[in-house]
Parts: C-alpha cells; structure tokens; sequence
C-alpha cells in the first residue's frame, strides 16, 4: 500500500470521543436504549483512562462475554473474561490506548444493543506501520492511518454486555508519514480523557453502576 497525501490531515482528537453518544443519549428516551447508552459510555470512559478490569464487573458486562474482531483478513475471537481481559491487557501494554480513536461515528440504539460506523484513527510508530504492510522508509517515525469501521455492540435483557463485533474495513485505509510536529502525545490525551471520567462520574446514574457511594 503506497502512502497517501489527504488534502486534510484530519487525526482523532480525544474531546469529541464521546460526543457522538452524547448526542443520541440527549434525544433518547426509551430507558432500556439509556441504559445501552450510558453502559457504553462508561465503558468507553473506563477502558481509555486504563481503568479496563472494571469494565468486566458485574454492573457492566456479562459472565462469559464474547468478542469478535476482524481487521478484513483475518478475525479474532476473545471468549470468557479470562480471554477478553488479554484483550484490553494487550491493548493497554500497546502504547496505543489513546493514540486511536473515532473520528465522527454514526451511531444507532436498539433493543439488542447498539451499532456504529465511521472513520478511525491510529497513531503508529514505523514498526507498527510496517505490520500493517505500509511501505515505510524511517522506522524512527511515525505514521498515521484512517480507516472506515463498524462496531455492533450487543446487550442482554438487564442491559449489560454481551459483546462487541468489529469490523475494518482495510480497502479504505489511508497513511501518511508524520512530520515531528504533528506527532501527538498519549499522555497528553490521557489527561484530557481523565477530564471526562471525572466529569462524568458525578453523575448519579455512573456512580451507580460503578458503585461509589
């Protein structure tokens, strides 16, 4: 795959990471769809600012929860919390916690849970890069990558989850080597991130599911 010069370098920005279920969560009324919703954004919440093992509490996400991940060639499948947990472990270890993200997402609530499509983007260093197949010339660099990705979440009856399906679309991946001054901070997104955990565990419906009193 040959690099690509977007007219627009458009990168996640990690202060509109949840707006798009903000947004659905302002119009929504249907209290099961709420509590999809504000499951989810709490769940969004806990695995950025690397608080993940509480996503797999009991408030939040069933026993034995199935996860399926395809990146268009290939599909992993994390099943039991044992196996979920390596998941969010491995991605924590990554680096790459908040150096990826959405990018503007459609999203939609139903009964059984909830779907997402939309532009994503990655922050990867040259030999992330390489993995990829990106043909890359400076393993010292970074390079960013979009790419088009579905998300279907599912719920049980007591809105917790049941797992999540996603999938990438690899035909609409586009790269660009970065120039020094647009390489972004993992720990600076951290601490914005930070910022709208503690927003948001003032609110009476979020400290309950995380149980504070």
């Amino acid at each position: 795959m040959n690099q690509s010069q977007p007219a627009v370098r458009k990168t996640y920005d990690p202060r509109t990471t949840f707006d798009p279920v903000k947004r659905l969560l302002a119009k929504t009324t249907n209290p099961k769809h709420r509590a999809i919703l504000e499951n989810h954004h709490i769940h969004g919440l806990l695995e950025v600012t690397g608080r993940w093992q509480q996503i797999l509490s009991p408030a939040l996400t069933v026993d034995h929860p199935h996860y399926c991940h395809s990146d268009g060639l290939r599909t992993t499948v994390y099943d039991g919390r044992d196996s979920v947990a390596t998941f969010y472990g491995g991605l924590f270890d990554s680096g790459m916690l908040n150096l990826l993200g959405p990018m503007g997402d459609d999203y939609m609530v139903s009964d059984w849970g909830f779907a997402t499509f939309g532009m994503w983007g990655y922050q990867l260093t040259g030999p992330m890069a390489q993995e990829y197949g990106f043909e890359i010339d400076d393993l010292d660099a970074h390079y960013y990558m979009t790419q088009y990705q579905t998300q279907t979440w599912c719920y049980n009856e007591n809105a917790k989850l049941i797992g999540e399906y996603i999938l990438e679309d690899p035909g609409t991946r586009i790269y660009w080597k970065m120039d020094p001054s647009e390489v972004q901070s993992g720990e600076k997104h951290l601490q914005i991130l930070e910022e709208q955990y503690q927003e948001a565990i003032q609110l009476p419906q979020y400290r309950k599911l995380l149980g504070i009193e």
